[in-house]
């Protein structure tokens, strides 16, 4: 997964930065609108549900990107994130796998009441990023 952070949230990084070129590969690396399946452009807006290809000489490798903590795909986490979170913790909502790492805010494996808490809090700008490390460092020293 992603951190959000990439081009809508937080820091603004675009594309290039947040992605292309922390993939080493020797083939052609394509990143994928989810919706319109059209190349996004290296200004774009990163979101979950978005894919990354890397076309080789014998195959080419499709990868769906997760940015933590946008489960509905949009490019920003909002009160409809936090939503779909507390609605597939109470089994009213079944997620795809890249959701599921979107929402596993605490990188557990699984969506716990944590998680949900998380998202609120950061959606809330009461906690100021969603890593784990700087978010116990800052919250439990």
């Amino acid at each position: 997964g992603i951190f959000p952070g990439y081009k809508s949230i937080g820091e603004e990084k675009e594309l290039e930065e947040a992605l292309l070129t922390k993939i080493d590969t020797s083939g052609t690396v394509t990143v994928k609108d989810k919706d319109s399946k059209e190349e996004l452009d290296k200004t774009n807006i990163i979101k979950t549900g978005d894919t990354v290809e890397i076309a080789l000489e014998e195959k080419t490798e499709i990868y769906t990107i997760s940015v933590l903590g946008d489960i509905n795909g949009d490019g920003k986490i909002d009160n409809g994130d936090v939503a779909l979170l507390y609605n597939n913790l109470k089994g009213k909502k079944t997620f795809e796998k890249y959701q599921t790492f979107a929402g596993d805010i605490i990188n557990d494996s699984s969506i716990k009441i944590n998680d949900v808490a998380r998202l609120y809090r950061f959606f809330k700008k009461r906690v100021d990023t969603l890593e784990v490390e700087k978010w116990e460092k800052r919250y439990f020293q």
